[in-house]
């Protein structure tokens, strides 16, 4: 199965392959620093939950590491917050949730992650 996952507005999200919830995030804009986290809207967490994702990878376009986390982490650590009106409610993850692996020869494509 293979199934995007875009916002109301159309911006696309991520996708989701068999199991694996993958989106690609730039860490100057998307990492929160303040939690030391990266953050996804509340509504997809939930969604991909529904879907029987069972892991969650985040691609950091600048610096061409994997973050790779479970759902379960997501739901169990993550702190769930309103950090901007416009982004909505968002749960964050702390890195020390995550295993890292650095891509070699990434390809950064125009694939923003929102």
């Amino acid at each position: 199965m293979r199934q995007t996952v875009r916002s109301s507005d159309g911006r696309l999200w991520g996708i989701v392959e068999d199991d694996v919830y993958r989106t690609h995030r730039k860490q100057s804009k998307h990492f929160v620093r303040k939690y030391s986290a990266w953050g996804i809207q509340a509504e997809i967490v939930y969604w991909l939950k529904h879907l029987g994702v069972k892991t969650v990878e985040v691609i950091d376009m600048e610096t061409g590491t994997k973050y790779i986390s479970s759902l379960d982490d997501w739901l169990a650590f993550g702190r769930a917050e309103t950090l901007n009106p416009i982004d909505g409610l968002q749960i964050f993850l702390s890195i020390n949730h995550f295993r890292k692996e650095k891509i070699n020869n990434m390809k950064l494509d125009n694939f923003s992650g929102g």
